[in-house]
């Protein structure tokens, strides 16, 4: 019976420390300067993180054609940059697609309709210096000062939500207005 009390109290334990390494971690990546960077988009054109620092909000997600909740979440994200970029927010799609899927990047976004501007780290050396785990997708909201304000690792149905609040923070609202229901087709 008390062995049981051990495991159990010792089992619990692990697990706390587990929940308050992982808040913890996020809460420390949210207090962190963006890391600058340079990567060429789609049309081989480069693009310096630290030219849009000071100026907008830049909203960074990590992502593969190959990555279903990647997929799921930028139709997400291209309704924030539709409805955000004229208040300040910048959009980054960051694919890590190496080169056995690089080829299917452009007929991706064309059959989505995407316009944000896409970036390519088929490295994964940009995703690695944000999120050494590399999980995908990865998501960080950069303020105007260079500060990362929001990290989500992975996308459950509803993270949606709360980046937009973060991106409505970010922008400078001083309310956050009830949440707005996406109709995804």
């Amino acid at each position: 019976m008390q062995r049981s009390i051990f495991n159990l109290t010792h089992v619990f334990l692990e697990l706390l420390v587990a929940v308050l390494l992982a808040v913890s971690s996020t809460a420390a990546a949210g207090a962190q300067n963006a890391i600058d960077f340079t990567l060429r988009d789609i049309d081989g054109t480069p693009h310096k993180l630290s030219d849009y620092l000071g100026e907008r909000v830049v909203l960074i997600n990590f992502w593969a054609t190959w990555c279903q909740p990647c997929t799921r979440e930028l139709q997400h994200l291209q309704k924030f940059h539709e409805e955000y970029s004229d208040e300040g927010l910048l959009m980054l799609a960051i694919s890590v697609d190496g080169p056995g899927t690089q080829s299917q990047i452009i007929p991706f976004l064309n059959r989505h309709g995407y316009t944000f501007p896409v970036l390519l780290d088929t490295e994964s050396k940009v995703l690695a210096l944000y999120d050494p785990q590399v999980i995908l997708p990865y998501t960080i909201l950069i303020d105007r000062d260079g500060i990362i304000s929001y990290v989500q690792k992975g996308y459950s149905p509803g993270d949606e939500y709360v980046l937009q609040d973060s991106i409505i923070v970010a922008l400078g609202a001083s309310e956050v207005p009830e949440p707005v229901a996406y109709t995804i087709m």
